[in-house]
């Protein structure tokens, strides 16, 4: 008996030390070490939600992901050749071509680095015009520090909001430092296009191509053999569908729900799913209920389509997650009275699912105007609006984008005309007026500037941007 208690209280000081945060001087950030099994470790910062996983395979070690900058890369590496009792690394592998993902990879410049061919085109692009993207990167943190040190002057020092502003403003301290002092933006050396495997071993390794989501080269890596799934920036942070920062023709929901039906078949045991943005790790049911809101969207948009709904009255419909996704209530830290988020992110995707079946309006009527001028382009803005809409889409956004496409061009009375039927389809919409006003003062005319900014405050009280307008304009209030 007494054999037993002391093998269990070996075990128990064992998982306590390896679930605390490492931090091994006072110039390094607090990091969570979080040992899962006895080959896969997840490191991560104790805030801003970022992580990586690191792979103790037999022929070496894995590390997928490398924050996001050197000096932290630098840190975690170490962390883990302790933990491992191991400094043999072989392969890192980006997840996405983010930056808490990729900062860091001129730590692993030693070892071949992996990632999908959209990662490596992405990177490639920074290095175009590096010299810009490190000080831009670096005011963005050092703005974050200011404003936290702001915050933290209202807070008791011995509060744990204190504590946790503190751990945001040493982090972005950190990526703020290396920023300002450069790097060299390291690029994965293999690439691969849909699907890649690494056999080592103890472990095997399937890399799946995600589609285009949070960024173009997102990948998933799974791990039968330790019942693990690793995503990149897919679900960021509090976003219940895949975060894009695209525009939404570019995402492919097809493509993603393919994947899932792969990495989440019938005969794989899945008991963890960590992703490079998020505030814990995952089991496989809560990835499963994000994969069936996905779905749900999928079916729902396409019935809609075939019904003969428009594209907004497609997205009004679906705005309420009360009646159409009511399973949804019973998700962790969600709830009706605060859908903004999960509103947002289904307009997103249901407009996406939309277009990948129908042509843009404001496409065409941008090449109208090109080829034949104004009159011919209000002319055929008028036929496809009262055709059937099944064939053609219109987007409050996309109209807005193509007004500032033609103010942009000094094209300022094409503008106003786009800017008018904007407001002619969408006239509750505050940022419709708020645009019209803009095109107007543009233009000289100051009376009608004024007219469009009062219109948009009246709908949107908070237009912090109209109240500026109007004073500027010399309006009082």
């Amino acid at each position: 008996m007494k054999k037993f208690l002391t093998f269990m209280l070996i075990i128990f000081i064992f998982v306590f030390l390896t679930n605390l945060p490492y931090s091994d001087s006072a110039s390094n950030l607090p990091l969570e070490v979080i040992q899962i099994s006895e080959n896969v470790l997840v490191i991560s910062a104790k805030t801003g939600n970022a992580r990586a996983v690191a792979l103790n395979s037999s022929k070496g070690i894995v590390m997928v992901d490398a924050f996001w900058s050197p000096g932290i890369a630098k840190q975690s590496r170490e962390i883990i050749q302790k933990k491992f009792n191991n400094k043999k690394f072989i392969f890192l592998i980006n997840t996405c071509e983010a930056i808490l993902s990729t900062g860091g990879n001129e730590t692993f410049a030693d070892i071949p680095i992996i990632g999908h061919v959209n990662c490596r085109t992405g990177m490639a692009k920074r290095i175009q015009n590096q010299s810009y993207y490190f000080a831009r990167t670096a005011r963005q943190f050092q703005e974050r520090v200011d404003r936290t040190q702001r915050q933290m002057q209202n807070l008791d020092p011995n509060s744990e909001d204190y504590k946790e502003s503190k751990w945001w403003l040493d982090l972005c301290q950190r990526i703020a430092d290396d920023y300002s002092k450069g790097y060299q933006i390291v690029l994965p050396n293999i690439t691969f296009k849909e699907t890649m495997t690494l056999d080592l071993e103890n472990m095997t390794l399937q890399l799946y191509y995600f589609g285009r989501a949070a960024t173009n080269g997102d990948i998933i890596i799974k791990v039968p053999e330790e019942k693990l799934l690793i995503m990149g920036d897919l679900f960021h942070y509090v976003h219940v569908l895949p975060l894009s920062e695209s525009d939404v023709e570019e995402i492919d929901v097809q493509k993603w729900l393919e994947v899932f039906d792969i990495v989440l078949n019938d005969s794989s045991e899945i008991k963890y799913v960590v992703l490079a943005n998020a505030e814990d790790i995952w089991d496989r049911a809560k990835l499963e209920s994000r994969r069936q809101l996905i779905q749900d969207v999928w079916e729902k948009v396409l019935e809609a389509d075939s019904g003969g709904l428009s594209l907004d009255a497609t997205l009004e419909k679906l705005n309420s997650i009360e009646t159409e996704f009511p399973y949804t209530k019973n998700w962790e830290g969600f709830s009706f009275e605060n859908g903004e988020i999960i509103r947002s992110d289904v307009k997103r995707t249901a407009r996406a699912i939309w277009k990948k079946f129908h042509k843009s309006a404001a496409a065409k009527i941008e090449q109208v105007l090109i080829d034949f001028g104004k009159k011919a382009a209000i002319k055929e803005f008028h036929k496809l609006r009262s055709d059937d809409q099944r064939i053609y889409y219109f987007s409050e956004s996309e109209f807005n984008t193509l007004g500032y496409k033609l103010m942009n061009e000094n094209k300022i009375q094409y503008a106003i005309e786009i800017f008018e039927l904007n407001v002619e389809m969408y006239p509750q919409s505050a940022n419709v007026y708020d645009s019209l006003g803009e095109a107007y003062m543009n233009d000289g005319q100051k009376d009608l500037a004024i007219q469009n900014y009062e219109k948009s405050l009246e709908l949107n009280p908070e237009n912090e941007n109209a109240k500026e307008m109007l004073k500027r304009l010399g309006k009082k209030n």
